[in-house]
């Protein structure tokens, strides 16, 4: 099995600068450097394993009240702090009055540190447009300046964003002109995690195996010999994307648990999205289904957390896959429905194979047909024989289309005169509603409205009062009755809010009504959506009388231009011969089908009852 995984994250680095670079000249032969020195250092240890970073953070606080020309490097450092510790809204917060002295002074070099950290908090976001505007802004000052190393190291950050965005020639570009600067000013301390990003961007790029596979061991041997953290972490991460895509499952797991170790121990998370979803891909391709649901969840948990959308895709097309390993079809289900809702990805290389195949097969059978057309020319002189049957054909497929689209046209009017035969039976069906509505609400309704005002004005008892309680509770089931019966109004409301409105009124604590629709604004034909809402209701009835149901679920989506509209209980179930002999389900699903409309109902005796409706785009639009 080849790995479905389209997407990669790694951590956008945040690099920090020489300190003094952003203390105000004029003072800068005022600070001693030891002092800057040691309040970077501080901030460093935050990031360690077991680090009390309220303790650090005073000591940090200390220094810099000790020496206050030392704001610019406790503000930037203590952002920097905010950001890796994922507390974005407040570095968001207070990076905009930063970008706002940017924009008045854009030729400081000191902004670029902050460019970097603006870019960095938009990345986490996923809001990759940003992301580039600011590094390439950081990386111009850089330029500008001659700092190759900061020029280098914002080209890695932009390959990071471009590959998230599965933009791999992007990445793999930005990623080589990162590694030739480092190469040529003999840094070794950011070259290992170049190296894993070109490892992971080989694989798309030109599917050099080998060449990637060098890529991930000089990652790994670089931060060893340095004691690279990060490039360790990316360094793993690499290898083992390297082996998945070679389909070595068993030895990818390896590598990727060793990163996905040192992720937890410095509380990396994003490495730790990164190295769950592609544990999860070999665990499927080695068909280790508990372990591969384990790892999907807890991955699929902290991409929650972080607001990381995008890979939620695939973590849950992939645990709806491990599921179905294990014959639990609901929760399978359940996930593949979600990664439908949270589709998102433009494109990606399966599609992309896909399309090239296809156009691979147009191209050659259009050659087939110019080299066809060729010797049928050369075949001009065939005898009258051959003529008189092609021509004998030709009448007889002429024929057997008219025939066709007049069997068609039969069709289409039987159809017609069955939907306009609905329509009746809905008009009526709704004029009916509509009378006995008003009976229940102006006759019995009013009549026990008398009743209760009569009892509230009598001499107050016990039994009046359990008596006066009665009288309200059937005239409340009356209004409820009157109102559930009573015909809709679709010229200002949508299916969906009818729904809503519907369960919310039918929901009781007993047994609740669940609702959820991500289709709020889309407007139905008024038949289509009346028909519909009954179909929803008469399906939710018959949960709440026959099921002995604990909850009842109620979902009304679009995906890929379909509607489905779900109906879900947890209640005894039946067998098949129930609802193949209920007329009432017989009529439901022939009436429904009239509209165009898939119905299909799964139960089993003590699992509940799913009853789906799908409406295919073409009739949903029409």
């Amino acid at each position: 099995m080849k790995s479905k995984q389209n997407y990669f994250l790694f951590i956008f680095s945040i690099f920090l600068i020489a300190c003094n670079s952003g203390v105000n000249e004029k003072h800068i032969e005022k600070i001693d450097p030891a002092d800057s020195i040691a309040l970077a250092q501080v901030f460093q240890q935050v990031y360690m394993p077991g680090a009390n970073e309220d303790s650090l953070l005073h000591v940090a606080k200390t220094l810099f009240d000790k020496e206050p020309l030392l704001e610019d490097v406790y503000q930037y450092n203590l952002l920097r702090n905010d950001i890796m510790k994922g507390r974005l809204a407040k570095a968001d917060s207070a990076l905009a009055s930063v970008y706002n002295q940017y924009l008045a002074d854009s030729l400081n070099f000191k902004w670029t540190k902050y460019l970097n950290l603006l870019a960095s908090v938009s990345a986490y976001k996923n809001q990759q447009n940003e992301a580039v505007m600011y590094f390439r802004k950081a990386l111009k000052l850089s330029e500008e300046n001659d700092d190759k190393l900061q020029a280098a190291t914002i080209r890695y950050n932009l390959a990071n964003v471009f590959l998230s965005r599965t933009d791999y020639d992007t990445a793999h570009e930005y990623g080589s002109e990162a590694h030739t600067i480092l190469n040529e000013i003999g840094d070794k301390q950011y070259l290992p995690m170049i190296n894993g990003l070109l490892a992971v961007t080989t694989l798309h790029t030109s599917n050099d195996i080998d060449k990637a596979n060098q890529y991930a061991d000089e990652a790994l041997l670089l931060s060893q010999e340095n004691s690279n953290i990060q490039g360790l972490l990316l360094g793993y991460y690499a290898k083992g994307e390297v082996l998945a895509k070679q389909e070595k499952y068993a030895e990818a797991i390896e590598p990727l648990k060793s990163a996905r170790e040192l992720g937890e121990k410095f509380q990396q998370t994003q490495i730790l999205i990164s190295t769950g979803a592609s544990l999860l891909t070999c665990y499927l391709g080695l068909k280790d289904y508990p372990n591969a649901i384990d790892i999907g969840k807890k991955t699929l948990d902290l991409a929650r957390q972080v607001g990381n959308s995008d890979i939620e895709y695939s973590l849950n097309k992939n645990l709806g896959q491990g599921y179905a390993g294990i014959g639990d079809f609901s929760n399978a289900y359940l996930h593949t429905q979600r990664a439908e809702q949270e589709y998102r990805e433009k494109s990606n290389k399966e599609n992309q194979e896909i399309i090239q195949n296809l156009l691979i097969s147009f191209e050659s059978e259009k050659k087939n047909n110019i080299i066809l057309s060729q010797e049928n020319k050369l075949k001009g002189h065939l005898n009258w024989i051959i003529l008189l049957v092609a021509l004998s054909v030709l009448i007889l497929s002429v024929l057997f289309f008219l025939q066709r689209i007049s069997a068609n046209k039969q069709k289409a009017l039987e159809i017609q005169k069955e939907k306009e035969v609905l329509q009746a039976l809905t008009d009526g069906e709704e004029m009916e509603r509509s009378r006995v509505s008003g009976e229940l609400h102006d006759g019995i309704g009013s009549q026990l409205t008398a009743i209760k005002l009569m009892l509230e004005n009598s001499v107050q008892s016990s039994d009046s009062k359990r008596l006066l309680k009665l009288v309200q509770d059937v005239l409340n089931e009356v209004r409820l009755v009157a109102h559930n019966i009573l015909p809709l109004s679709f010229d200002n409301h949508t299916l969906a809010d009818a729904l809503q409105d519907y369960c919310a009124r039918n929901n009781t604590e007993e047994l609740p009504i669940n609702y959820f629709s991500n289709t709020y604004d889309l407007k139905l034909p008024k038949n289509l959506a009346h028909s519909l809402f009954r179909a929803v209701q008469e399906l939710v009835q018959n949960a709440q009388k026959h099921a002995n149901a604990d909850h009842i679920h109620v979902q009304y989506l679009k995906g890929d231009g379909d509607l489905h509209l779900v109906i879900e209980d947890n209640g005894k179930g039946m067998d098949e011969s129930e609802f193949t002999e209920s007329d009432g389900l017989r009529f439901l699903k022939r009436r429904l089908e009239s509209l165009g409309a898939d119905f299909d109902l799964t139960s089993e005796i003590g699992e509940g009852t799913i009853a789906r409706i799908v409406l295919r785009r073409e009739t949903a639009s029409a």
